[in-house]
């Protein structure tokens, strides 16, 4: 193989590795855009948030319902027992209903979390100073990211069949974890870093260029998990 061959293929390599993490670019790297371009403040990137963390469990407790796999940590009887499937439609996977009261445990936990912080968030300020329209253009852009990703983890090759339902719950608790990192390696440093260069060399920073201090490593953390398989990759941190 030619020299020039060669670089062709590692970059094929590459490209082929950075894949899963590209979506999660580029959300969050349209947040950064959304703060410099359409003036976004701190409450349209909460309520962005918190809509996410809707999005991703909607998504994973629907495809908890068709995942026919017992969970072996569970000691009732309907977990080891044959799942009796049920298919109206031929055309999508079939639904356990032993499943469903599982599932409605993280149903009733969201249900409740969601509409509860939407609402103080949206009573704190007025409903009128939120950017909808690119508000409603970054949901779509998760909602478009999470599909991609059910498709490759559950419905590629028709792997959910392989699976329970507490694997694709795994990946509706991920914002958890998220949050965990984000304050500790993030809020926490870039905080102090604030305050340290506003008091020691008098530089204040007006909102704008504060978020944007604040996301640029928080998107990156982000993409980093964005790109990970909760089922199989281990997400180990230290605090030193």
């Amino acid at each position: 193989m030619s020299r020039w061959g060669a670089r062709g293929e590692r970059i094929l390599e590459a490209a082929r590795a950075s894949r899963p993490f590209l979506p999660g670019f580029v959300l969050n790297a349209g947040l950064v855009v959304a703060v410099v371009v359409f003036g976004w403040s701190l409450l349209e990137i909460a309520v962005v948030y918190v809509l996410e963390v809707a999005v991703i469990n909607l998504v994973y407790l629907v495809v908890a319902l068709f995942t026919p796999q017992p969970i072996e940590d569970l000691d009732e009887d309907r977990w080891h027992t044959a799942p009796t499937p049920i298919q109206p439609i031929a055309q999508i996977p079939p639904v356990y209903p032993r499943n469903v009261r599982f599932v409605l445990r993280y149903v009733a936990f969201v249900g409740v979390l969601v509409p509860f912080l939407l609402h103080r968030l949206v009573s704190t300020y007025r409903l009128e100073s939120l950017h909808t329209a690119s508000i409603g253009i970054a949901v779509g852009g998760i909602v478009l990211f999470e599909l991609s990703r059910v498709w490759r983890y559950f419905l590629r090759d028709r792997s959910y069949r392989a699976q329970s339902p507490m694997d694709a719950i795994t990946f509706g608790l991920v914002p958890l974890t998220e949050l965990f990192l984000l304050v500790v390696y993030v809020v926490v440093p870039v905080t102090v870093g604030l305050v340290i260069v506003g008091v020691g060399f008098g530089i204040e920073f007006d909102t704008r260029s504060a978020l944007v201090i604040y996301l640029v490593p928080m998107g990156a953390v982000r993409v980093w998990i964005s790109g990970l398989d909760p089922q199989t990759d281990d997400i180990e941190f230290s605090v030193s």
